[in-house]
């Protein structure tokens, strides 16, 4: 749907007000309603994950795309919450910040994976991105509260008809996007030749 996609226009126009519990709200109730989704939709999709994985995968990768499913799904979990949190410190315009975190978390995933892959194989590749997923969360969040709100990072409030505008916001950036990538990558569409 898009909603992180969003959350730094959003954040911007609670920061511009002065509403800092406002924007915690904003955050938090963004972060548990795509989880919320997130287990819905994996809730329909996990009974045919078995033959689906069948479908793409002979027997010696079958066991192996299947011991990855666990750590996918904790790292879309993981993924979701810290991304907001980085598109918040855009929204705040404090993309120093949210360059050095990115970085570091990089540094983070290759160290961890040198370290466990030699043991755990593509196992190990999917624990270290867990961890570094894990990291870049705990220090977002923190320097979000922190640096920009100045309140508490244990705050966990949510409200969620803030969602109303953030969603039609969300969706219509997500279906822009899809359209102008499919007019780009569809030349049929363009009013000229692709050599013009």
């Amino acid at each position: 749907m898009g909603l992180t996609a969003g959350i730094s226009r959003f954040v911007a126009i609670e920061l511009a007000r002065g509403d800092s519990a406002q924007v915690s709200i904003l955050i938090n109730t963004i972060i548990v309603f795509s989880l919320i989704i997130i287990l819905i939709l994996s809730a329909i999709v996990l009974p045919f994950v078995d033959t689906f994985l069948r479908l793409l995968y002979e027997d010696e990768f079958f066991k192996l795309a299947k011991a990855l499913i666990p750590f996918v799904f904790i790292n879309l979990l993981l993924t979701v919450a810290y991304s907001s949190h980085l598109g918040a410190l855009d929204g705040a315009q404090k993309t120093d910040i949210r360059a050095k975190l990115t970085v570091l978390g990089l540094i983070v995933w290759v160290v961890v994976s040198v370290i466990l892959i030699p043991t755990y194989g593509l196992i190990g590749l999917a624990m270290a991105q867990i961890f570094q997923a894990i990291i870049l969360l705990l220090l977002s969040r923190y320097f979000f509260y922190t640096k920009v709100l100045g309140i508490s990072y244990l705050n966990f409030s949510c409200h969620f008809p803030v969602l109303k505008g953030l969603i039609g916001y969300s969706v219509n950036l997500q279906v822009s996007s899809i359209f102008g990538h499919f007019i780009i990558t569809n030349s049929t569409f363009l009013p000229f030749s692709a050599d013009s």
